[in-house]
């Protein structure tokens, strides 16, 4: 009777083990088997969950990636399970560069990067993502990627300085020669450039706009510091870059698709009164399946 009661007694204590190491954090766990018809059968495993990131990039070292001033770069970094079991991983990167880098999944990614929520991979499986980063500072900056893990029921959570991979950027290529870019001041239309980070941010609904303007002007405008209002007077075109995007248009009657009633109209939408056109920014590789794929670069401005 001695011997079993010593059994029970130890058995709490190592329940006090495993209960410590599952509060400890989410990246530790504690595994136990028990067999009853025998006191020497308790047996307990613990460790840390990781996930292991690798790049077919020679540069990416130590989960780090080094971007040079005002470039961006292309990089696949593919996280792996290479614990002993399922394991639930997340996938961001360090936020302490400068907030005028921007880190995005672009292209053919074919499933989104994990956030703290995780993504569950068995033991040996991998997901690779395809990331682009922007660099629009004037000095190179050093990225570092991570990736944090716990047992596949449990939620997970990263550090405050963790940041997660956003989405699809709109890609805006560098005007032709004869072309202005410029930005609307809420007064005038002043000359920006190309590299500028507040050209446009598709996000926010503020649109890359370029003009041209008359010959004699031209040159004067090109050699002419950002800031410099662009006269109207100057201008011959209004040009304004259109993103792929597909579209959908939907019909109040299920006969005649002139869109959507927009919140407070009264009346259908009609030929001569037109409602809203459901509109969305799609990456280059995408046909959505509720609207086409469309032209994607810089078109007059009407």
């Amino acid at each position: 009777m001695k011997e079993k009661r010593k059994f029970e007694k130890s058995y709490l204590i190592v329940l006090g083990i495993i209960s410590l190491f599952l509060v400890v954090g989410y990246s530790s766990y504690a595994l136990f088997t028990v067999k009853k018809e025998n006191k020497e059968a308790i047996r307990i495993v613990t460790g840390t969950l990781v996930g292991t990131l690798t790049s077919e990039d020679t540069s990416f070292q130590e989960n780090k990636i080094t971007v040079d001033a005002n470039t961006k770069k292309d990089i696949t970094i593919t996280l792996t399970n290479n614990n002993d079991r399922t394991a639930k991983l997340n996938f961001y990167y360090l936020d302490n560069i400068s907030e005028k880098v921007h880190i995005n999944y672009y292209k053919d990614t074919p499933n989104l990067p994990p956030t703290k929520d995780g993504i569950v991979l068995e033991q040996g499986a991998s997901e690779s993502y395809h990331l682009r980063i922007y660099n629009l500072t004037s000095s190179s900056v050093t990225v570092e990627f991570k990736s944090d893990g716990g047992l596949s029921n449990r939620e997970l959570s990263f550090p405050n300085n963790g940041k997660t991979i956003e989405g699809i950027v709109v890609e805006v290529e560098e005007p032709a020669s004869n072309m202005i870019p410029v930005i609307y001041d809420g007064n005038k239309w002043v000359k920006t450039s190309y590299n500028q980070e507040n050209w446009y941010d598709y996000d926010k609904q503020e649109w890359a706009n370029a003009v041209t303007v008359t010959p004699g002007t031209r040159s004067s405008y090109q050699q002419a510091g950002n800031g410099t209002e662009v006269k109207m007077t100057d201008i011959l075109q209004m040009w304004v870059w259109v993103p792929r995007y597909s579209y959908t248009i939907k019909s109040e009657d299920g006969e005649h698709y002139y869109g959507k009633k927009e919140e407070g109209r009264k009346d259908d939408p009609s030929l001569a009164l037109p409602g809203e056109i459901d509109v969305k920014f799609i990456d280059v590789t995408d046909k959505d399946e509720n609207g086409s794929a469309q032209y994607t670069g810089l078109r007059p401005e009407n």
